[in-house]
């Protein structure tokens, strides 16, 4: 395919596809991405789940080995 394509347009085609996580600054294929992700963190008290809004954190973009990593850091919290 990216031999009878302009060098201009292969840019543009693996620049689509490709993206760059805001945690970790490494370039990722679209599949392993999230975007506008939220993190909730909630306290379990008398079994209900309270969340707390304040302590959100919104990221625009992000892989998944930083969710496993932000979600293995957390459970210990």
């Amino acid at each position: 395919m990216y031999d009878t394509l302009p060098e201009d347009v292969c840019i543009l085609i693996t620049d689509f596809l490709h993206g760059k996580c805001n945690k970790c600054n490494i370039t990722y294929h679209f599949k392993t991405l999230k975007y506008d992700w939220i993190s909730f963190k909630y306290k379990s008290v008398f079994d209900d789940s309270y969340f707390f809004k304040e302590k959100n954190e919104t990221i625009r973009i992000i892989c998944h080995h930083c969710i496993r990593k932000y979600h293995i850091r957390n459970l210990f919290e």
